[in-house]
Order: C-alpha cells, then sequence, then structure tokens
C-alpha cells in the first residue's frame, strides 16, 4: 500500500469490520488513502498496519484521538482514554505494556543508554469502540481523504451521499458531534458491553 501511495498519490482500499460505525459500514464502504505530510492532526482518519498474535499484518481505519511524547522513563497513562474495563468491536489493550513494546523498554526501570529519548506515539480509536490502538510513525501509511459507497443507499449511512470528503461541511459537523458526545458513547457501549457478558454467561449457564 506505500509503495502504490509513493506511485500514484493515493489508493482506494475495501473496507471490513464495525469499528467505524456509523461512519464507514465495512463491505458498503470503501476510503480512498493519501500519504501524510509532515504529521497528522487530532481527528484525521489514519490506516495504519499491525502486526497480530500469529505474525500476520493487518490493516486499520481508526480516528486519531490523542498525541503522546513518552521515553523510557515516563510512565504513559492517557487518562482520557484508559481504565475501561469493556470494549465493543475491539480488543482492550493493557497500556504499559503496548507502551514498553512500542519503546522496545521493559516495563520496569531501566537506566538509559541515552539521555531522555522520546518517541511520538499516536492513540487512535474506532468511532464505534471505547478501546484504542497506540501507533508509531512507521506502522501509519497514511489518512483518509474520501469515503465512497459501494453499496446501495441504507437508512443506517450517518452521510447518505455516494462519496464524500473529509472536507465536507457534513462530514465535518459529524466528527464534532461524535467527539462531543464522547462521554454518552462511552458510558452506552459500557452498558451495551455488560448486557452482552450477561447474556452470554446465562446461555454458557443454560447448556
Amino acid at each position: 500500500m506505500k509503495a502504490k501511495l509513493q506511485r500514484q498519490g493515493f489508493a482506494l482500499s475495501k473496507t471490513s469490520g464495525r469499528s467505524m460505525r456509523p461512519l464507514i459500514w465495512g463491505g458498503e464502504h470503501c476510503v480512498a488513502v493519501a500519504p501524510i505530510d509532515g504529521e497528522p492532526s487530532i481527528g484525521d482518519l489514519l490506516m495504519f498496519r499491525i502486526k497480530q498474535p500469529d505474525g500476520t499484518g493487518k490493516s486499520i481505519v481508526h480516528r486519531l484521538v490523542e498525541i503522546r511524547e513518552v521515553n523510557a522513563l515516563t510512565s504513559f497513562e492517557p487518562q482520557s482514554l484508559i481504565a475501561e474495563a469493556l470494549n465493543t468491536e475491539g480488543s482492550h489493550h493493557e497500556p504499559q505494556s503496548l507502551i514498553a513494546e512500542a519503546l522496545n523498554t521493559e516495563k520496569s526501570y531501566q537506566e538509559p543508554q541515552s539521555s531522555h529519548r522520546e518517541t511520538r506515539l499516536y492513540i487512535t480509536r474506532g468511532d464505534n469502540c471505547i478501546g484504542y490502538e497506540v501507533v508509531k510513525r512507521e506502522e501509519i501509511i497514511g489518512k483518509i481523504t474520501e469515503v465512497h459507497r459501494i453499496s446501495g443507499w441504507r437508512p443506517w449511512h450517518i452521510i447518505p451521499r455516494k462519496k464524500f470528503a473529509v472536507t465536507d461541511g457534513s462530514y465535518r459537523l459529524y466528527s464534532r458531534i461524535w467527539a462531543a458526545i464522547w462521554p454518552l458513547r462511552r458510558l452506552l457501549y459500557r452498558i451495551r458491553g455488560k448486557h452482552r457478558l450477561m447474556c452470554s454467561l446465562r446461555s454458557h449457564h443454560n447448556l
């Protein structure tokens, strides 16, 4: 994908999953990806590639919600994002292990070889998620510039147009509202997660 971006200046990518609903519906939308000139900004929709436990790579499109500068001596806890016991449509990540991996350090104190080498980390979250990902700059492929609907219109498409850009007023309005109601969404996601857990326990108990 990065090679294609460098060669063409953009790329189209199909989507899957539920983590970016109600904006992007997997299988019903594709996204236009462009290289990032300079640094990404809070609110950007980023495409990044992470390594899965089986060693394979996976491309993800999530929203950038926080940027942190950390080093081997700092204890990183994005208070606005963590301390969440439940996560919807994605796994919850334990922050210290992620930061230790990103810095290539152990979680316990180590004497630094160089003084205060800092690493910039990018915190992303899907619009339909309560959990988040910690991403390094080299893992970022590009940012989303347009969203294309490849299916017919559905009532659940929050922006019903066939194609919209992230500079359009409808998208910017959605982004502002979605960010503003995050406390309410977090509460609803927790309630939904607990409900699903209880249903699962009842189903297991009845077996």
